[in-house]
């Protein structure tokens, strides 16, 4: 009787045993730890920006493509996405902005290939990271978690990602500035339902093209997202400076240039004067210009270089007429100015309020040379573009 409730009772520690054998590797498979998961595809993890459809692909494209999703109350900044898995690392480091409650899709490349880890139809389960900053408190956080799934057949369509440029003239000038701004999108479903900008000085607007005045000085960053028929989202930015001080000046005035400026070249008097280059001549007074931001460089050639602009053109570089520029072939002795941050554009005739008037032209040929005011209907213009 003894050793038949002995043999129940190892039956049944024995039963019991299994049962938690079983049990415990069911949970450890299904969390993860033995390196498998359940179901063909899933994740776990990930907080405020989360992921609404991925898939790994094997073959000429080695690449991971993520549809991102912002579960956040605010718009958000994503600054890049890394996803890894034995000794696979997929980047990319694109910033864009996401706005609450969108989607975009991203697209990591991998540092090696898949088909040397992985073969078609296998399980894979690593770690995906996601930076992103908040675009109201610029707190920046990071959501991440675990994607599984099988390896995927087929290549990465660029067509099926949305694609998003902003450019916008002028992207500098004094208060007020008035910027029009042009958004472009390619990609996605080709179909483009919304066009939403965010100006940076707390405005916003919409449409493929806007005007928009910045009233206040300062830099900003404005924002066009573009939402396609599929609800795919895509951003792209452009920076814009107002200041209170003309982005380019210019002065003609006796004495030297300051360790700021750059002489353009030098005139003999304020009115109906000859010219010389700034190395050249001994003339007493000097064109002397500045940028805000970024610095000159003036050289003397015959005929500029592609990019640079032409201001005057000389007979010789000391007691010389002026032409207007001439480029290669007239005058010898071409003034030439090129420009560190941005490009700098000159035309002949009356000034407008946005560009900076250098000298006056007697005529525009053979001719004497003076400060603004000695032919008001001759200037020499030039902006910052």
């Amino acid at each position: 009787m003894r050793q038949g409730q002995a043999s129940l009772e190892y039956m049944i520690i024995s039963g019991l045993i299994v049962v938690f054998v079983v049990l415990g590797g069911f949970v450890l498979w299904e969390s993860g730890i033995l390196g498998f998961r359940g179901g063909n595809k899933g994740k776990a993890g990930f907080s405020q920006i989360d992921l609404d459809d991925w898939a790994l692909y094997i073959g000429e494209t080695n690449r991971l493509t993520v549809k991102l999703i912002n579960k956040a109350g605010d718009d958000v900044y994503v600054e890049g996405a890394s996803f890894e898995l034995n000794n696979l690392l997929c980047v990319d480091s694109s910033r864009s902005f996401l706005p609450a409650g969108k989607m975009e899709i991203r697209v990591l490349n991998c540092d090696n290939s898949v088909s040397d880890l992985y073969g078609l139809g296998d399980s894979y389960s690593g770690s995906l990271k996601i930076k992103y900053n908040n675009s109201r408190t610029a707190v920046g956080s990071l959501s991440e978690g675990t994607i599984w799934g099988v390896v995927e057949a087929g290549s990465v369509d660029p067509y099926s990602a949305l694609f998003v440029e902003v450019d916008a003239h002028p992207t500098e000038g004094n208060a007020p500035l008035l910027v029009d701004l042009n958004c472009s999108a390619w990609g996605g479903s080709g179909s483009y339902v919304s066009y939403v900008w965010s100006y940076g000085d707390g405005l916003s607007g919409s449409g493929t093209k806007v005007t928009h005045n910045y009233t206040d000085e300062g830099y900003y960053t404005a924002w066009c997202t573009v939402t396609d028929s599929d609800g795919q989202t895509a951003s792209d930015s452009i920076s814009i400076w107002v200041g209170s001080e003309p982005a380019f000046a210019c002065e003609l005035r006796p004495g030297s240039c300051e360790a700021d400026e750059t002489c353009i070249f030098r005139t003999a008097k304020t009115q109906n004067s000859h010219a010389g280059t700034c190395d050249g001549s001994s003339f007493d007074y000097l064109v002397c210009c500045k940028m805000v931001r970024g610095s000159l460089y003036v050289y003397v050639q015959d005929g500029c270089g592609v990019g640079d602009e032409g201001i005057i053109s000389l007979a010789k570089t000391d007691n010389s007429h002026v032409n207007e520029y001439d480029g290669a072939g007239g005058y010898p002795n071409d003034v030439c100015v090129s420009a560190t941050s941005g490009r700098l554009s000159c035309r002949y005739g009356i000034c407008k309020p946005d560009e900076e008037c250098i000298v006056s032209l007697f005529q525009d040929t053979n001719s004497h040379v003076g400060d603004c005011d000695y032919n008001t209907y001759h200037q020499v213009c030039c902006e910052i573009i």
